[in-house]
């Protein structure tokens, strides 16, 4: 074909495929699916490549037409708001993603190379080609057989075509969604909003013999706005179902109206669970300091407010966690206008709250009449009443058995329970049983009815889900592929025998005395353990990303981190190995997800030591040390040289080619061994030891370049080198520039986006170093773009806060001081958004820090000192001696600036010794200011000396000409203005090619004075115009009315 044909093809498609892009961008913003928005940036990438391609052109538009194709699928798959995606097609879509990023690279070589390259790369472009149309016609085919609405969409039309169908597609989405006000996406903005109505569950339909107690709890509640009440009792006694019974009385409703919160807890078992469960309630994201975030939200719904914490006993009876549970409760009640009602098994309330006087007794059994009301409201059954006083007497009139047993009454009679539950009763104890309780037998008596018989794998249903604590969805339970006939029988059997319920988020849950029976009487079998156990663990097995997880990805997870966990716990009593090793692997896996979100427990992690070591698998127990390494800083450099021992007696450095890879963690490098090495250099470069830094990150690095060229190696290999160059660059060294292109280069061709933003990171701040702000500008925007792409444009995203952090800096060093304080406000993380992990809380303080020395810059003073303190005080909760002696050089600054010389030397001159290049030469820098020392010349000269040099050895070129000014100002102290003209001249022709506002008008200004001591007014007046325009740019208000006093005269 013709190539002018051709092009109007492939522009044709790209439109198209702009077009598929944005209406999935429209299903990503209300759907919120983890994946869809990082697909619709990189394939809008692939889109702006394509247009620049040079060579290979019908190549590029046949994995264009394929990509068109799959995001016409993923519009229709996911547009439907009735079906969620299943774990399987999360999955799919996270290859896609790793796909998109290969067409990418692909696209992106037949437009960036020469002709040569391109000779010399034939066949590698020939192969990856190959790679790409395979990956995506397996994508294609994971996709289509999940779509049944359009199923020609994408298989037999041509683009036009399936672009017409789109579009109408689109239109129809649009018309169900404007008839249809409670999709499934409105859920997260009802969730948000201060309405709670939608995630009310009803008021009990059967409700007698609680008259009294709900008269003192609605009576409480509206008597005070600081009612604490708590419901206590046994198990099944009813409490539940009074705290909603409460929730929806008159008087409740009218005084609260939509302020009325109720929160199931039942899978909390931890104070980080409860905190995590009522922040998921509210919709907040689940990451972040989520109880000062409850906290806020809380205070800003207007009051009056009811907030009900159903089932909290399991999080509140571990003693370990009592303390934390306690201050969350105790907090919530210091919450102006907050009703608290919160329902407990068992006879205690928790301490640290001020309950409501007098206290609401514990729930006693119903009295003969209400049991009575209660039984016949279930069953219509007209029978001997004696018979139902003997059954009901058997329930001790507990409004759970009650429930039970006039369930079974209702279907098979009052007369035929009565004698099952003789005979079975009798049975267990001739079979030398312990007696159980009334309430246990007569969920005994539910579980062997002749519903329950009728259907057998009703109670192997039931068995699963007692280990299922967050609940279960139907879409989830289907997904598991349980080896049973007809599970959505078996739940409607569930539900008829009141033996499960269905909660407001559409899961099955159990009762919590029927969840601890089935567990203790009907124990899951090994059968249904395994598709049990491999659908949580690919649930935990999205957690693939490095650096970061978004918070679509973290509810996701956190949705299920109960099940997850009980699963976990059940499986660790197994016996067989590869079980184990498939269960250790996503203990793993949850401790990095754990690490990095604040979500879960590290509980009992040290103590699986000894499991994960007589298993005898060499490379699980290295992940294992290298995870606890992190996890505890002290044993890193020990767990890491253990975990290296690890890897060389596994004998395979990759981390491939086992039956059990996919149960291993994916947070840590492909590369075992260059990964500990890694975890070592890091331990190294904290504890300041270069020379070990160096030595374990070269054998990284070797290692690395070992395994080949494949796209996940090159990707190790980059992010070794971004290691060194950050290395380097603290240790101010000046030859990172080659290393700095060369690890990009390198990222570039492995495809990996993230690790490519890294690089360009790493180059922007190595340019920035070098005083090629213009270059590292360019650098810091391509990355953005990627980032961005990626979905990960956010200050959560290391890469991307670092990449602000070196356009702040580059706009801080140019003196273009406005800009540069507004980059450093966005990169002070929000108090809600903290995560309370030290590497964030140390970045914000080094933002504040350079805010208020902006503000003192700026003559803003009072501002500067607040700011001031709120980073010392970070540095100091997180033991940063280095956040603390930068703290302690911005107060020297703004003793200068006020004119207090003497306290600005003392602070200057105590924090020369600490062992840190980058701020010893920024001490030198203060302490060569002649106003500083006053009449100690010969001492300015020689600090602005060393400045000079250290300068010159790292390679940072505003500061060596900062030297080179500081020095004139000697020489003119020392009234040689020969040279210290020559000297401002230098520095000022550097300023210039850097654009250092500030600095060039104070090298013009001292140069106009020198010109005008001479008697050279117009020379002068010319230095001082110059000076004025420069003074501006950098907010130097005192210093432009110096510039307008010289020039009137």
């Amino acid at each position: 074909m013709p190539s002018s044909k051709l092009d109007a093809r492939r522009d044709e498609l790209v439109d198209y495929g702009l077009a598929a892009c944005h209406a999935l961008q429209v299903v990503a913003d209300d759907q919120k699916i983890p994946f869809l928005q990082t697909a619709v940036g990189i394939s809008q990438l692939i889109m702006e490549s394509i247009q620049r391609v040079k060579a290979n052109k019908s190549q590029c538009r046949q994995l264009l037409d394929q990509v068109h194709k799959i995001l016409c699928i993923l519009v229709n798959l996911c547009g439907d708001f009735e079906a969620p995606l299943s774990v399987a097609l999360l999955h799919s879509l996270s290859q896609f993603i790793e796909t998109l990023q290969k067409v990418h690279g692909y696209v992106r070589a037949q437009a960036d190379l020469g002709m040569f390259k391109r000779i010399v790369k034939q066949s590698e472009n020939a192969s990856q080609f190959n790679e790409c149309t395979a990956e995506l016609r397996q994508a294609l085919e994971s996709f289509g057989a999940s779509t049944h609405t359009l199923p020609p969409l994408c298989i037999h039309m041509d683009a036009a075509q399936r672009h017409e169908e789109l579009m109408a597609f689109v239109a129809q989405m649009n018309d169900a969604a404007s008839t249809h006000s409670t999709h499934s996406f409105n859920r997260t903005a009802l969730r948000r909003s201060s309405s709670s109505l939608s995630l009310l569950p009803g008021s009990p339909k059967i409700f007698y013999g609680r008259e009294q107690e709900l008269t003192k709890i609605v009576t409480a509640l509206t008597a005070s706005d600081s009612a604490r009440v708590a419901i206590l009792g046994s198990g099944g006694m009813g409490k539940t179902s009074l705290a909603l019974a409460a929730v929806h009385h008159t008087d409740i409703v009218t005084m609260f109206g939509t302020q009325r919160f109720f929160i199931p807890l039942t899978a909390a078992v931890s104070a980080t669970d409860l905190i995590a469960k009522v922040a998921q309630y509210f919709g907040l994201e689940q990451q972040g300091r989520l109880q000062k975030n409850i906290l806020r939200h809380l205070c800003a719904i207007p009051a009056p407010v009811l907030l009900v914490l159903d089932n909290m006993e399991d999080c509140w009876e571990s003693l370990a966690g009592r303390p934390q549970v306690e201050d969350f409760l105790s907090h919530l009640s210091d919450v102006p206008g907050l009703r608290l009602l919160v329902t407990m098994r068992g006879m205690e309330r928790p301490n640290q709250v001020k309950w409501s006087r007098p206290f609401l007794p514990a729930l006693t059994p119903l009295d003969a009449d209400a049991a009575r009301s209660t039984f016949f409201d279930i069953t219509d059954e007209v029978t001997d009443e004696k018979i139902v006083n003997k059954l009901l007497a058997l329930t001790d009139h507990l409004p759970l058995a009650i429930s039970l047993m006039a369930n079974l009454a209702s279907f098979d009679g009052c007369e035929t329970v009565l004698e099952r539950w003789n005979s079975e009763t009798t049975s267990l104890l001739s079979d030398g049983a312990d007696k159980l309780s009334n309430l246990e037998t007569s969920i005994m008596i539910s579980l062997t009815s002749p519903r329950m018989k009728s259907n057998p794998n009703a109670l192997k249903v039931l068995s699963v889900m007692a280990l299922l604590p967050d609940g279960v969805s139907r879409a989830d339970l289907e997904e598991m592929n349980l080896p049973l006939a007809d599970v959505a029988r078996c739940i409607s059997t569930l539900m008829r025998c009141a033996l499960c319920y269905l909660d407001s988020d559409h899961r099955f849950k159990l009762l919590a005395p029927i969840s601890q029976y089935a567990r203790r009487q009907c124990p899951v079998s090994e059968e249904l353990q395994r598709p049990l156990r491999e659908h949580f663990y690919n649930v935990a097995n999205l957690f693939t990303v490095p650096d970061f997880l978004s918070p679509l990805l973290v509810h996701r997870l956190s949705s299920d981190l109960g099940n997850i966990r009980s699963v976990v716990i059940h499986s660790l009593g197994s016996t067989d190995h590869r079980q184990l090793v498939q269960t250790l692997g996503c203990v793993i896996k949850l401790a990095g997800f754990t690490y990095l979100t604040n979500l879960g427990s590290l509980e009992g992690l040290d103590s699986l030591q000894e499991l994960v070591a007589t298993l005898d698998e060499p490379r699980l127990e290295g992940q294992y040390l290298y995870i606890t390494g992190y996890l505890n800083h002290p044993k890193l450099e020990y767990s890491s040289r253990r975990a290296l021992q690890c890897f060389e007696r596994a004998g395979d450095l990759i981390s491939q080619g086992t039956e059990y890879n996919n149960f291993l963690p994916s947070i840590v490098s492909r590369l075992s061994k260059a990964m500990a090495y890694r975890a070592l250099g890091f331990h190294y470069q904290v504890k300041r030891d270069g020379a070990k830094t160096t030595e374990a990150l070269s054998a990284a690095l070797e290692l690395a370049k070992k395994a080949g060229t494949q796209p996940n190696h090159l990707a190790d290999q980059a992010a070794t080198l971004v290691q060194m160059l950050q290395f380097r660059n603290t240790r101010g060294l000046s030859d990172t520039l080659p290393l700095a292109y060369e690890a990009h280069e390198i990222a570039h061709a492995s495809g990996h986006l993230w690790i490519e933003a890294s690089t360009l990171r790493m180059l922007a701040s190595t340019c920035e170093r070098m005083g090629d702000y213009t270059r590292a500008r360019g650098f810091c925007v391509q990355a953005k773009a990627l980032l961005s792409a990626l979905a990960l444009d956010g200050s959560h995203v290391s890469v991307f806060r670092r990449t602000t952090n070196t356009e702040a800096e580059i706009a801080l060093q140019q003196t273009n001081y406005v800009y540069a304080r507004s980059l450093n406000m966005s990169l002070v993380t929000p108090e809600e958004s903290q995560t309370g992990f030290s590497h964030q809380e140390i970045s914000n303080g080094h933002a504040l820090i350079n805010i208020a020395y902006i503000d003192i810059a700026t003559g803003k003073h009072s501002a500067a000192g607040s700011t001031l303190n709120l980073a010392r005080s970070l540095f100091n909760a997180h033991n940063s001696r280095f956040g603390e002696i930068a703290c302690d050089i911005t107060l020297g600054d703004f003793h200068t600036k006020i004119g207090e010389y003497a306290e600005a030397r003392r602070l200057y001159l105590q924090c020369l010794p600490f062992p840190s290049a980058e701020l010893r030469t920024l001490c030198f820098e203060k302490l060569s200011d002649v106003a500083l020392l006053e009449q100690e010349v010969t001492l300015a000269q020689r600090y602005a000396t060393l400045l000079l040099i250290h300068a010159f050895k790292s390679g940072y070129q505003a500061k060596m000409h900062r030297a080179l000014r500081r020095l004139g100002d000697v020489f003119l102290a020392d009234g040689d203005d020969t040279s210290a003209m020559l000297l401002f001249d230098v520095a000022l022709a550097g300023f210039t090619l850097m654009d250092i506002h500030r600095a060039k008008a104070e090298c013009w200004l001292r140069m106009g004075d020198i010109h005008a001591s001479r008697g050279d007014s117009e020379a002068a007046r010319v230095a001082w115009e110059a000076a004025r325009p420069e003074f501006e740019k950098s907010s130097q208000h005192e210093e432009v009315a110096e510039c307008d006093k010289r020039l009137a005269v």
